[in-house]
Order: structure tokens, then sequence, then C-alpha cells
């Protein structure tokens, strides 16, 4: 018997029956480097995207939290102006104003969360500079919830503060003069 023949035709069948199946194999991959890199680009936006999203949710609660409690003490002490019998009209209007400031930063981050959903409906890569666009109106949208938020915060220090130290000094002034 001579094996040499019968091995060459079994060698020759595998490799023509095994070319077709990695041939479809490669056709559900990315083919070129360049396929490869804009799908691994792709990915790490979105994880971006997902992560970003995820902690803005979580740390809405810490910021309204905050937020809710500078109202609360100030809703506070105008109650115990009050009963002093000092006129704390001015740290009403300062309530005012910073609640209207609160509820300025609360639609500025639910845009935030708009715009950063709205980036989930291009697909990356296949969407022709619409991704980018959702992506960079996001970006800009964060820059405005930031600054609401800064405009909150500079008008306890700069306002409200100030406002509280005054009444303080009356109160002390109401104290010594009664006693």
């Amino acid at each position: 018997m001579n094996f040499k023949p019968m091995f060459a035709t079994a060698l020759i069948t595998i490799v023509v029956l095994s070319a077709p199946t990695a041939a479809l194999a490669q056709d559900a991959s990315p083919t070129t480097l360049k396929d490869r890199v804009v799908e691994n680009r792709c990915q790490r936006v979105t994880t971006r995207v997902e992560n970003t999203t995820n902690r803005l949710t979580g740390s809405e609660n810490v910021r309204q939290n905050r937020h809710q409690k500078v109202i609360d003490r100030l809703n506070t002490i105008i109650t115990k102006v009050e009963a002093a019998g000092i006129n704390a009209d001015k740290l009403k209007a300062d309530l005012t104003e910073l609640t209207a400031k609160r509820d300025t930063w609360q639609t500025e981050y639910t845009k935030l969360l708009e715009k950063l959903a709205a980036t989930k409906q291009f697909a990356c890569g296949n969407s022709e500079g619409q991704f980018v666009a959702a992506v960079k109106a996001a970006r800009d949208q964060r820059l405005v919830m930031h600054q609401a938020n800064l405009a909150f915060w500079n008008y306890v220090r700069t306002t409200v503060k100030p406002d509280i130290k005054a009444i303080r000094q009356e109160l002390k002034a109401n104290n010594s003069s009664t006693q």
C-alpha cells in the first residue's frame, strides 16, 4: 500500500473543506485594522458616556440634598428671626432668589441628562458627525449646569451669608439693649 497519495488526498480535502469556514468567520469581524480601531474607539466612547450618565445620576441626589439643606436652614433662620421680632423680609427675598437659582440648576441638570441620552440614539462610526455633535452639545450643557450651580453657591456666599450676619448683629444689639 502506498500511503503518500492517500495522505496527500486527505490533506487537500481538509484544506479545501476548512477554507470556506474560515472565510465566513472573518466576514463577521472587522477585517482591516482601521475597522478594528474604529470599533474599539466606539466601545470606549460609549462606555465613557454611560459612566458619565451613571455618575451624574448618582450625584444628582447629593447636590439636590445640599441645595435643599441650605434652603431648609434659611427657612429655620427666618422662623427664628421672626420669633425674635426682627424684620426678615430681606431673608425672605434671599430665600425666593435662592429657590429660583436651585430650580434653574435643576432644569439645566435635566437638560444635560437628556442630551447625554440623545447620544445613545446614534450608531458610533456610522452617524457621520451627528454623534460627535451630540457629545459636544452635552459637554456645553454640562458647562451651563456647572455655571448654574456656581451661581447658587456664589449667591449663598455673597448675599445670604452677609444678610444673616447683619441680622445676627441686630439680634445681639437687641439683646444688649434689653439687658
